[in-house]
């Protein structure tokens, strides 16, 4: 049995295509695969630090927002001499019916 495989091989130039094709087609695959596994990684990467940017803007947008609505209701009750602190009264309800204006359309 050896001596046909040897013979077989002797025939063809010692040289066994079906492996090598084999072999060609297994190595672009995993390189194929791997690329692309490599790509969604990195695409992944990008969306988490593009999220997390985002959420550090909004946070400190929402901070900035409320200390403007504080400073804004102490002008009222300061400028409009107020009692009471109604300068708060009048920017919570402003602030509160905008949101509502948003949140309905």
């Amino acid at each position: 049995m050896q001596n046909e495989n040897e013979k077989k091989e002797k025939a063809s130039g010692g040289f066994d295509w079906a492996e090598k094709i084999e072999n060609i087609v297994e190595s672009s695959v995993k390189g194929f695969m791997g690329g692309l596994a490599e790509r969604i990684r990195e695409r992944v990467r990008e969306i988490i630090l593009n999220i997390q940017k985002s959420l550090l803007g909004f946070f400190l947008l929402l901070v900035g927002f409320i200390f403007a609505l504080v400073g804004v209701a102490m002008f009222l009750n300061d400028f409009l001499k107020m009692s009471g602190g109604m300068g708060y009264a009048v920017v919570g309800i402003i602030a509160l019916l905008l949101g509502i204006i948003i949140i309905k359309k």
